[in-house]
């Protein structure tokens, strides 16, 4: 009366829902592989009719099915339809072992081998070992001669054919050993027996090579992901390295995790959260009690760090900031970890190969980190496939299911004498797949108490079928071992009922099984250190020519700036950084503004100064829509905060941001662009950070791109506001360059059919007082003579020359029938701490420059 109609109810949902799914699927035309055999299953009738199965039937003739023992009663029906009960000619041939039937739980049955197996016409064993050494397969078929009781399955003895060596073992010591466990002190014995085993320096010896022992030879296999991390925890405490075998991504590693969480604080340096996070991540590797007693300094000294981390990440890179914030300590810590530190530097090689791509920052990075790790059913691209060195030199920590396959020189099993849990009161295990007392087919259903009715029979036989699959899953974790097996024993009295160890080590014929004397572990305070290389380094070949640095990828900011002022994301990208010009920060070189009706102090005039801060005006830029920003600027708030937080910026800089940015976006550009403002654009007649690679002297391998040419087509082709006085200039940058010119347009605009280049510049023209205060910064600052002497003091009418070469040749490929004299416009440099807003109307209606904006129209004949 009180559970029957629950269950029913979840009952109808579950298959209510089944059914939904399927058709969502159908609607979106979406399927997965389980799909694909749903279609292809012809069911139990064999006189349905599959078409499709028949015309496999007739292209193939013979079909052979590997690891046939994880098959699932539709894929056995699939292939029963398609090969079996043919005309002769006809040939299936199924390899398989029941007992390493493991996949239980994506619905490999043990029934359906044997269905397979009794309707075979012939039947052959595979009775060679190929794997362990003739001493341990001695000892395993003494092991396992009662067979696998609980699925009634026979081991039969098989016969050593390895050539892999051997161990050389004391004499009179086995291969095949017990450990005396005390179970509230498992991981800590089997770390100790993993050093007494490095440390016996055992032998390896193959042909005429020898070796000693080393962690990479050793493997512990476990059950769960729980009990991996438990073990590897107590061979960190003993500093002896490990690896967690998974399916080989980086993304999915502890390392790519770590680098989640710096990513993670270095995009928002001030959240506490954040901060947490790394500091116990295994880059920082605080401890419990370190974060719950770490006074606030401390907290406020790790803020600050991330902070300045971040502001350097441009010119650093994020390996340059994992190499500072790890520093030797670190990079000890993590080499323990076995592959942990590999990992972390091919994740951080990928990441970073993403954000020069891309030109992602912090925030940026981060978020595609993230996205990429959540991925579901991701297929790893070849580069993202661990690589790392460090895999074969670390005692590897492996489950059993990953273990199928694998092989190891020493084995270790801790957990065997573990067994599946009997369900306890009170549980209510959803979905549990079970035969019905008359049924042939397995079905899904739901029970919600497993002690009476048919929830009983069904928990009776889930709980049985468990046993039974933990019996072949020690099988398949005593196999793995080429010379050396060590089982975990914690003793009958112990030991879980119903564990997989019982049935064999209660066999009286057992007598090859050697016992490890627990006391004569090493303790934990002396932690194992591993011998030190022998041999001497020597030098690799030296290259018999010199590199020709004269080819290779050249930008704007490469030419005017030197290497040393320059971060590597400039010099690759080429993208520019206004806060390098010489003139942001001298106040004595700046002429006091003459005395106009402009405003001497503009919303940005103390807006801070430099890389960071010019950056982070360049991507809220990048993000905002112009009209919004000029009509309701508030709409913009939430974008301005994040990038704010993002340059470790002070959120109170949000209201002057906003009024200053607003006069961006409602400003008339003025000169030749007139009454245009960037909030006059269609959202479909701007692109924003449009990058480009320009073909440099390819042609002729001697002749190279110099300052002398470049000087040339201004001196040869007057016109504009930059010519012959600015081709002097230009002639004392040190420019010889060969191969690609390559660079970023902050923004490309059409205005009455034109195409024009804009860029944002973040420059500083004020004045200060005496003691050092600003009195001045502002449009009557930003004059249209002030602007050309620094524009050409700072080399910037060769960056908008640039920039128009990669527009016109952009429009020739993409716009049809493109004419430069009819469509190709000029340059725009907008002057952010100097716009003044709809107030410069008047002065633009006439043609006139504005405060803050230097528009230009240079003659054709010098871009083209």
């Amino acid at each position: 009366l009180v559970d029957d109609p629950a269950e029913l109810l979840l009952l109808h949902c579950a298959h209510w829902g089944r059914a939904e799914l399927a058709r969502r699927r159908e609607r979106s035309g979406q399927m997965g592989f389980a799909q694909l055999l749903e279609q292809l299953d012809p069911g139990p009738d064999p006189a349905e009719p599959s078409p499709l199965l028949e015309a496999v039937a007739q292209r193939y003739r013979a079909a052979l099915i590997d690891e046939f023992q994880d098959t699932d009663p539709l894929q056995w029906r699939i292939l029963q339809r398609a090969f079996t009960g043919r005309e002769p000619g006809h040939l299936m041939v199924m390899v398989g072992d029941p007992k390493q039937a493991i996949y239980r739980f994506r619905g490999g049955e043990l029934a359906t081998y044997r269905m397979a197996a009794q309707s075979a016409s012939e039947r052959y064993g595979l009775t060679e070992n190929r794997r362990s050494s003739a001493a341990l397969v001695e000892g395993l078929n003494a092991l396992m001669q009662p067979g696998l009781v609980r699925s009634d399955l026979e081991v039969p003895a098989v016969q050593a054919k390895a050539q892999k060596g051997t161990l050389q073992l004391p004499q009179g010591e086995a291969p095949l050993q017990l450990l005396p466990l005390e179970p509230t002190q498992l991981e800590s014995q089997i770390a100790a027996l993993c050093q007494q085993l490095l440390e016996r320096r055992l032998v390896l010896r193959h042909g005429d090579q020898e070796r000693t022992l080393r962690p990479g030879d050793l493997c512990l296999l476990v059950g769960r992901h729980s009990q991996a991390e438990s073990l590897r925890a107590a061979l960190e405490r003993r500093q002896l390295p490990s690896r967690l075998v998974s399916r080989g991504d980086v993304f999915e590693s502890l390392g790519a995790t770590a680098l989640q969480r710096l990513l993670d604080a270095l995009a928002h340096p001030g959240d506490p959260g954040r901060q947490r996070l790394l500091a116990a991540s295994p880059l920082l590797g605080w401890s419990a009690a370190e974060l719950q007693s770490s006074p606030p300094e401390r907290w406020d000294q790790l803020a600050a760090e991330l902070s300045q981390w971040a502001q350097q990440l441009p010119r650093l890179g994020l390996t340059g900031v994992l190499a500072e914030l790890l520093a030797a300590e670190g990079l000890a810590r993590l080499s323990l970890r076995g592959r942990a530190l590999a990992d972390l530097q091919q994740a951080a090689e990928l990441v970073q190969e993403q954000m020069h791509s891309q030109g992602l920052g912090a925030v940026a990075a981060a978020d595609w980190l993230r996205n990429l790790r959540l991925q579901e059913e991701r297929d790893p691209a070849e580069e993202h496939l661990c690589r790392s060195d460090a895999a074969e030199s670390a005692i590897a920590v492996v489950t059993v299911h990953r273990s199928k396959g694998l092989e190891y020189p020493v084995v270790i099993c801790p957990h065997l004498w573990k067994a599946p849990a009997a369900p306890k009161a009170g549980s209510q295990r959803l979905g549990r797949r079970w035969l019905p007392p008359g049924a042939t087919q397995p079905q899904l259903d739901l029970h919600l108490n497993p002690y009476w009715g048919s929830g009983r029979q069904a928990a009776s036989q889930d709980h049985n079928a468990q046993l039974q699959e933990a019996e072949r899953l020690a099988y398949v974790a005593c196999t793995r071992a080429q010379h050396l097996l060590v089982l975990g024993w914690p003793g009958a009295e112990l030991a879980e009922a119903g564990n997989p160890l019982s049935p064999w080590l209660d066999n009286r014929n057992l007598t090859a099984l050697h016992p490890i004397d627990p006391a004569q572990l090493p303790p934990l305070q002396r932690p194992w250190s591993p011998d030190p290389e022998s041999g001497e380094l020597e030098l690799g070949p030296t290259p018999s020519r010199s590199l020709d640095s004269r080819w290779g990828r050249a930008s704007y900011s490469a030419w005017t700036h030197s290497d040393a002022a320059l971060p590597p994301q400039a010099r690759d990208e080429g993208r520019d950084n206004d806060a390098l010009t010489p003139s942001d920060d001298s106040s004595e070189t700046v002429p006091a503004a003459e005395a106009t009706s402009w405003p001497v102090l503009g919303p940005l005039a103390h807006f801070p100064r430099g890389a960071g801060p010019g950056d982070a005006l360049h991507r809220m830029l990048e993000q905002v829509e112009f009209h919004q920003l000029a009509d309701n600027p508030e709409a913009s708030r939430a974008v301005l905060l994040q990038e704010l937080e993002r340059a470790a910026l002070d959120p109170e800089q949000i209201e002057p941001l906003l009024q200053g940015l607003q006069l961006v976006a409602s400003s008339p550009l003025g000169g030749a662009l007139g009454s245009c403002r960037l909030a006059d654009l269609a959202s479909s007649s701007w692109l924003s950070e449009l990058n480009f690679d320009l073909p440099l002297a390819h042609g002729d391998r001697d002749r190279l791109v110099r300052s002398s040419g470049l000087a040339a087509a201004f001196a040869q082709h007057p016109g504009g506001r930059f010519g012959a006085d600015y081709a002097e200039q230009l002639r004392g940058l040190q420019v010889a360059s060969r191969g690609f010119l390559t660079g970023s347009i902050d923004l490309v605009f059409q205005w009455q059919e034109r195409w024009w280049v804009a860029d944002w510049k973040s420059n500083w023209l004020g004045r200060r007082d005496s003691q050092g205060q600003v009195v001045a910064c502002g449009p009557a600052d930003y004059n249209q003579p002030a602007m050309a002497e620094l524009m050409a003091r700072s080399h910037y009418p060769l960056q908008a020359h640039l920039y128009l070469v990669a527009l016109h040749r952009y429009l020739h490929w993409r716009l049809p029938g493109y004419d430069p004299a009819h469509h190709l416009g000029g340059y725009a440099y907008v002057f952010l701490r100097g716009m003044a807003g709809p107030a410069a109307q008047a002065e633009a209606q006439q043609g006139a420059g504005v405060p803050g904006v230097l528009v230009d129209t240079p003659p054709l004949t010098r871009l083209l």
